[in-house]
Order: C-alpha cells, then sequence, then structure tokens
C-alpha cells in the first residue's frame, strides 16, 4: 500500500507536461461545470457530466481526457484507458495522456503496457521532472514484478526526555483514603537518551489473483539513558503477514504478531496476537481502512496481575491534497486484566499528516486525544481512574543522500513529542517532552 500513496504524490509533477488537443467543444459551459468538479473533488459529479457529454460529442478530446481522469479516479481503469485510447488514435503524440494511460494500466495491473508507454514518453525528452519521475515509476513497476524483495531502514539517536518515569505534576498530592492526607511524591526528573531501531521487511510476491503476497516485519528498538537506567527499554516485535485481494481496490491484511519488552533489562511483557486490516483504495489519492485486533499479553511476575488480553477496532481515511497527506483516525480498544484495577474501555481519535515541503524535506506528526475509564476503583483514590490524554508529536526529516538504482537513501530528522495527561487521580497527572536528532539509512 506505500507504494500507492508514493504513486499519487508524483502526480502533480506529471501536470507539468502540456496537453495540446484540439477539437470542438460544445456546450462550454457543461464542460467547465465538469472540469470545476473535477478541481474541486468532486469527481463522481464529474464523471456524470463527461459521460453524458461523450455520448453526444465521442471524438472530442476535452470530454474524453476528463472523462478518463474522472473514470481512473473512480478506479475504472479499463474505462479510463478506453478514452485516453479514443485521443491517441486521433493525436498519437500526445505525451501528456500517454502519461496518464500509463498510469492507469499500472493500476490495473497491466505492468508491460505500462512499461512500453513509458518509456515512449521517454523518447520525447520531457522535462527533468518528469523525466526523473517515469524512471521512479519503472522502477517501482520493476520492483513490484520481483518475486523477492528485503527492505529496511536503521535508525541512530540522540534525545532529551524532561520526565524520564512521568512523574506528577505536582510533587505534593493528596490521598482521599487518608482523609486528604498530603504526600510528598518523586518529582519529574531529565536525562538525555541514545536510540537505536532496525526495521526489516521480507517479501515474497505471489501471482495469485487472491493471493498477493507475504510478508514478514522485525522490529527493534533500544532506548539507554545516560543515568535513569531503570528507563531503558527493549522492544521487539515479529510480524507475519499475508495480503489478500477481496475485490478490485480492496485489500484485506491478516497480520499475527508477536512482541517483547524488557525494562532495565528485565522481562516486562510478552504478546501474542492478531490484526486485520481491509483497505479501499477509493481513488488514486484517498485510502481508507477498517481493522480489528486482539492479542494476550504475559506480564513478569512482579506485574502479573495486569495479564489478560486487549482487543480493538480502529478506521482510518488517508487523503492526498496537493503536497500533503491528511490521515483523521478514531479507534476504541478494551483491556481485560486479571485485576480490573488495570482493566479499562480507551476511546481516542486524532489527526496524522505528512507535508512534502520539497522533494527531499517533510515535515510529518500527529494529534491524538484519548479517554481512559478503569474499571475498578482505586483504593487510595476512592473512584474509578479516568485519564484523558493529548499527544501532539512532530518530526521534521531532510533527505541528504539518494541513489534511486540502488533504492538507498539517508536522512537527517528532528523529533519532538509532547503529551499532557490529565487525570482525576493526582498521582497519574503528568507532562512529558521528548526530543531527539537521528540519523537513518534506509534501503
Amino acid at each position: 500500500m506505500a507504494k500507492f500513496f508514493q504513486l499519487f504524490i508524483l502526480i502533480p509533477l506529471f501536470l507539468y507536461v502540456p496537453l495540446n488537443v484540439h477539437s470542438s467543444t460544445p456546450e462550454p459551459d457543461k464542460i467547465d461545470s465538469g472540469k470545476q468538479f473535477f478541481h474541486n473533488g468532486e469527481i463522481e459529479k464529474s464523471y456524470k457530466i463527461f459521460k453524458e457529454l461523450f455520448f453526444q460529442n465521442p471524438d472530442n478530446q476535452t470530454i474524453n481526457f476528463y472523462l478518463g481522469r474522472s473514470a481512473f479516479e473512480l478506479n475504472k481503469f479499463e474505462e479510463a484507458i478506453f478514452a485516453y485510447e479514443r485521443m491517441l488514435i486521433s493525436d498519437p503524440d500526445l505525451t501528456r495522456v500517454k502519461l496518464e494511460m500509463a498510469r492507469a494500466y499500472m493500476s490495473a495491473g497491466s505492468n508491460e503496457e505500462a512499461k512500453r508507454l513509458f518509456k515512449e514518453v521517454l523518447t520525447t525528452n520531457p522535462p527533468e521532472n518528469v523525466k526523473e519521475n517515469v524512471e521512479l515509476m519503472l522502477k517501482k513497476i520493476e520492483s513490484r514484478e520481483q518475486k523477492h524483495k528485503l527492505s529496511g531502514s536503521i535508525e541512530l539517536g540522540y534525545g532529551f526526555d524532561d520526565n524520564t518515569s512521568s512523574s506528577p505534576t505536582d510533587e505534593i498530592i493528596e490521598i482521599p483514603a487518608f482523609s486528604y492526607l498530603p504526600m510528598k511524591v518523586e518529582g519529574e526528573e531529565s536525562d538525555y537518551f541514545f536510540t537505536s531501531s532496525a526495521d526489516i521487511s521480507y517479501i515474497y510476491n505471489l501471482e495469485s489473483q487472491v493471493l498477493n503476497r507475504f510478508k514478514t516485519s522485525f522490529f527493534y528498538q533500544k532506548n539507554l539513558y545516560n543515568s535513569k537506567n531503570e528507563q531503558d527499554l527493549d522492544f521487539i516485535s515479529l510480524a507475519f503477514t499475508p495480503n489478500f485481494t477481496v475485490l478490485p481496490g480492496l485489500f484485506l491484511d491478516t497480520s499475527v504478531i508477536g512482541q517483547h519488552i524488557r525494562i532495565d533489562s528485565q522481562n516486562y511483557l510478552n504478546s501474542l496476537g492478531a490484526k486485520f486490516d481491509l483497505k479501499k483504495i477509493i481513488s488514486d489519492s484517498s485510502l481508507i481502512n477498517l481493522g480489528i485486533s486482539y492479542s494476550q499479553k504475559k506480564y513478569d511476575s512482579d506485574y502479573e496481575s495486569r495479564d489478560g488480553s486487549s482487543s480493538g477496532v480502529y478506521i482510518s481515511y488517508t487523503k492526498g491534497i496537493k503536497n500533503f497527506l491528511l490521515t483523521p483516525f478514531m479507534d476504541f480498544a478494551k483491556e481485560s486484566a486479571d485485576s480490573d484495577l488495570y482493566s479499562f474501555n480507551r476511546l481516542s481519535g486524532g489527526l496524522g499528516f505528512l507535508w512534502l515541503i520539497t522533494q527531499k524535506i517533510n515535515f510529518s506528526g500527529f494529534y491524538r486525544y484519548q479517554q481512559s475509564e478503569y474499571e475498578e476503583k482505586d483504593s487510595l483514590f476512592l473512584e474509578k481512574r479516568e485519564d484523558k490524554t493529548s499527544f501532539l508529536s512532530g518530526d521534521i526529516k531532510w533527505m541528504c543522500f539518494e541513489n534511486r538504482e540502488k533504492t538507498l537513501a539517508a536522512f537527517l530528522g528532528l523529533s519532538h513529542l509532547f503529551i499532557n495527561n490529565n487525570s482525576n487521580a493526582d498521582i497519574y497527572e503528568y507532562k512529558k517532552n521528548k526530543t531527539a536528532a537521528y540519523f537513518k539509512v534506509s534501503f
């Protein structure tokens, strides 16, 4: 699916190729209305208008062009191809139309036809930016046709955490169970940390029309604090994910996931679970994802009262708008522990974004708000715990090196995370800022 989004991010760059079409344009007001609907993102209305106009004027180049583009956005790839074919019969030298047609063939899975058209465009000596992106599309087709593919990234970073143990905002809290007796607790402590991670994926592509590929993913992260060693973290995740085509434009990822966490070099948590992601391509620039998850959790003996299960359902919608990707999301999770003190329901939602500032610089981040309601009263605070938590994250990244032939790139980045947790139990209220600079290599 990542390739899908890389595809539509390049679309605006194709717009530099001029479209020189000449034919009669009957009902100009209706054509202008269809164009406006298209450029405003009202694709269904645009498609309906140009479909009607096509039956009235099947040889009109402008009508066929926007009928093809509207059909493409609605995943009607064959209809888009037919529209572009009609244009090329009339004028075989329409470079822009060949690009659009190649994209339609590529989305329909006809890689050979897509490659043929992309190569024809390269023979016309197109503008440099178009040439670079056509070559990148050819690389993507080549990568798609590979049966075995290994990719991943390695990251090293150094950062600062202003509240390592998520300690309460106030060092003096009142305990309702003891007639609101004031009690002093450990305050906020800061520290520097070193972080490293490795993310490796192996994909085996199949020629089946239903089962597309098998993907195995491995992720490892290690955080080492300078002095607060009790916060040192090792996190390992291993996932196995078959990908299925349910219907054209509708895909299902079924994942089995195992995770292991160590804190201060001691075992903390083991979990095993599964999740199912149903992904629907709405258009060339939008995707909706609906998923469910379930996992069994086993904690170290010191925390065994937290043993139990976790289940959830989530939905997200990703939309590309010029140089932006926006992803609003919402999810619900239920944690069922052996002790109801650690069992809770959690509802959350937010917005993720990616801004492609230039071809080498991007800025990404998210805002997330979640509300957690615990099932058992806290014996010290005499009521069920309720938390309202806000997360705000930002990450700016510069690609300082790229080798497209070897699909190798290096990045320098700076990230920041702010967390604000409000709770009806004072001891759980805290704020945290975590900033890190990093170097990343992807392949």
